[in-house]
């Protein structure tokens, strides 16, 4: 499964990448809405964990 992360707190990301990736999941992470946008664009996230007062 692919995990998309989005949030600007690089602790939160490294937490939640952390606990994501022990369970075998695919993770990728940014901490910017624009590129979010493109990522979300190009590539198919089973999941996407997303804050939403960046």
């Amino acid at each position: 499964m692919k995990v998309l992360i989005v949030d600007d707190e690089l602790l939160t990301i490294k937490n939640l990448k952390y606990s994501f990736e022990q369970d075998n999941y695919e993770v990728e992470s940014t901490g910017d809405s624009n590129e979010a946008l493109k990522k979300i664009t190009t590539t198919d996230y089973d999941i996407i964990i997303l804050d939403l007062v960046l």
